[in-house]
């Protein structure tokens, strides 16, 4: 019986013997390299006596993107003895270990591409105003790719440092892109609070009647409610906050709600809201202090006292001391963003591994 041997070290080689019971009589091995292919000249006698084709070859996964070792086509001339076969017999020749050096300069190669992706994910979305999911696969080809050109063979070292850097590249870029958006919300935030309390003062000095203040109070109060008693009246760094500001503070755990803190927001509750839209609720007391002190505090800011700039800066940095870098992690993430990381990741670790399927595991 002619028996073709399909070794792993990419050679092929074939020879004439009858097998005894479904066997060979004797071990063989690759003129190539030395592997001992006796089980696969065995796998290959089964498949004949089956009625199968044993050069059919196996269908490739698409996760190899060709990156398999090429068989070279036998000639007639491989026909040869097993006899000849054993006497050309080789030591198996190990493969060498991946040197330190060449895995560092593969780490630090997956390493800053993954840098770059996440910056390049993010100038993308920007440029867009999308999320294109298919970008992770696009990171993680560039990841493993670079990777095998530091450390050609390949490794299954590099392939779990490629696979965590595209994984890691995929979530910085959704940070990024978020505390963007955050960015952009809270400028335009503060300026709108600036002129909504400019129209609020136009309209707070003019009040004349009592029942017209114990309107207006109600009114305003019904969109912030009453503020939390967690709510700060200063900041962090000292500033302190006006009524007008600590109203917008409210206002904006509204439209931040998914990055800024809540418990220090002051995120008033809906029987808040309604017990705030009652005027009666509102005292001679507290119509005296908003003459008193609302009032001179408004027409000062009509005046220009503090400026706009010196109104927006505390409540600016009030906001910011409320959003922390977990919350903008936690509202990047979602089922399709951790599908497409693990696809990233699978991608960068196939091709920095490039382990071929006819490799022994």
């Amino acid at each position: 019986m002619e028996i073709i041997v399909d070794c792993p070290c990419g050679h092929a080689f074939a020879f004439r013997e009858q097998p005894v019971n479904g066997r060979l009589g004797s071990p063989v091995s690759c003129p190539q390299c030395g592997r001992d292919g006796t089980g696969l000249a065995n796998n290959y006698i089964a498949k004949v006596e089956r009625g199968e084709n044993p050069l059919q070859q196996p269908t490739r996964s698409w996760l190899n993107f060709g990156l398999g070792k090429p068989k070279r086509r036998l000639d007639p001339d491989d026909l040869r003895d097993p006899r000849e076969i054993r006497r050309d017999r080789k030591e198996p020749k190990p493969r060498p270990p991946t040197p330190g050096l060449r895995l560092g300069l593969g780490a630090m190669a997956a390493l800053v591409t993954g840098v770059l992706g996440a910056f390049g994910w993010q100038w993308i979305a920007m440029k867009t105003g999308f999320h294109f999911g298919f970008l992770a696969w696009v990171i993680g080809g560039v990841v493993g790719l670079v990777s095998r050109l530091a450390v050609p063979g390949g490794s299954f070292a590099l392939a779990s440092l490629a696979g965590m850097s595209t994984f890691a590249s995929v979530l910085a870029g959704h940070v990024l892109v978020m505390q963007v958006e955050v960015d952009k919300a809270v400028v335009r935030g503060v300026n709108l609070a600036y002129e909504m309390n400019l129209e609020y003062a136009r309209r707070g000095v003019k009040l004349a009647t009592d029942r017209e203040i114990k309107e207006f109070l109600a009114y305003h109060d019904a969109r912030t409610a009453k503020l939390s008693a967690k709510t700060k009246t200063q900041t962090e760094t000292g500033q302190k906050l006006s009524a007008a500001q600590q109203r917008e503070l409210q206002f904006m755990s509204v439209v931040l709600f998914e990055v800024m803190e809540h418990e220090k927001g002051g995120l008033a509750k809906w029987v808040d809201r309604t017990a705030a839209s009652d005027p009666d609720q509102f005292t001679e007391e507290d119509v005296k202090n908003f003459r008193e002190h609302d009032v001179p505090e408004l027409q000062r800011l009509l005046n220009g006292q503090p400026s706009k700039a010196e109104w927006t800066a505390p409540l600016t940095t009030a906001i910011y001391e409320r959003i922390h870098f977990k919350d903008l992690v936690a509202s990047s993430i979602g089922p399709h963003t951790i599908a497409w990381m693990i696809f990233g990741l699978i991608t960068a670790y196939k091709l920095a591994h490039n382990k071929s399927e006819t490799e022994d595991v």
